[in-house]
């Protein structure tokens, strides 16, 4: 019966993390292609640069939320250090992209 409870918690953990998925997802997206057909270029990349990755929003989330469910640390610092990896993976390479000069 334990059993039956820890798994039906990380299946709730995963239907949450589903729809916090679908709503990053869907907002990042409309988002992106509202600046795109503004001609707003800078923001288009950034905004895009966060979709590239979101993989890791669902992933990330699925942990952190089962860890939370199950009061398991290891799950939570895990789902915590995806999403902090999601943030890093996006950013980082958006403003070393200032550093480069272009080739004349």
């Amino acid at each position: 019966m334990e059993l039956l409870k820890k798994l039906g918690r990380v299946l709730g953990a995963g239907i949450a993390a589903f729809v916090i998925f679908a709503i990053i997802l869907v907002g990042l997206s409309f988002l992106a292609d509202y600046f795109k057909t503004n001609n707003s270029f800078e923001a288009y990349l950034f905004t895009d640069s966060f979709l590239k990755p979101i993989a890791l929003v669902f992933v990330g989330c699925w942990a952190w939320l089962a860890g939370k469910f199950l009061k398991s640390s290891k799950s939570i610092n895990f789902g915590r250090g995806a999403l902090i990896l999601w943030v890093v993976v996006s950013v980082v390479p958006y403003f070393l992209s200032f550093t480069t000069t272009p080739a004349n």
